[in-house]
């Protein structure tokens, strides 16, 4: 007869268990860990790019002043040297700079990004001018943007949504 030896090499059914639970919390510790810093990370950034925009929609307001029925938006040609003069109101709060944009023939166009000596305080009254120089070959102007620049915990931000932007502008009288 023959003898039938059992060898019991095999890992229980209850030890197989534990093993496998054991295996599937640390997956998911390490999963959640992750997942939380990307979560964490991507809340972070689309709170500081929300509090900017809303920032600029609701607390950014600015208008060239009208005299009359005159804007006050103008182009001065005085020997070699140009400007383009402006009076702005500030509507909203307070504007730490202004970016001025001129666009001229052959879309050439003169960028000056820090107008400002001091900021503009809410319901601030400023006449500014911007100098450019003859051989920028500007003339005749086409257009002009004004983007006001604020800044946010300290981060400058320019309020793009926020520009103005002239089609028209006049030589000063």
């Amino acid at each position: 007869m023959m003898q039938l030896t059992i060898s019991k090499k095999a890992v229980s059914p209850l030890i197989a268990t534990v093993l496998l639970m054991a295996f599937a919390v640390a997956l998911g510790a390490i999963v959640m860990t992750w997942g939380k810093e990307y979560v964490e990370a991507t809340t972070e950034d689309v709170s500081a790019s929300t509090l900017s925009m809303r920032t600029c929609s609701l607390d950014v307001s600015l208008d060239i002043m009208r005299i009359g029925s005159q804007t006050t938006l103008c182009y001065r040609n005085a020997s070699g040297q140009k400007a383009v003069e402006f009076i702005i109101n500030n509507r909203g709060s307070r504007i730490d700079d202004l970016q001025v944009s001129l666009i001229g023939k052959d879309n050439v166009v003169f960028t000056n990004s820090s107008l400002l000596k001091s900021p503009i305080e809410q319901a601030g009254v400023r006449k500014i001018t911007v100098n450019y120089d003859v051989s920028q070959n500007l003339d005749p102007l086409q257009q002009i943007i004004i983007t006001p620049k604020i800044k946010i915990n300290g981060e400058p931000i320019y309020c793009t949504q926020r520009s103005l932007e002239y089609d028209i502008i006049d030589k000063c009288t």
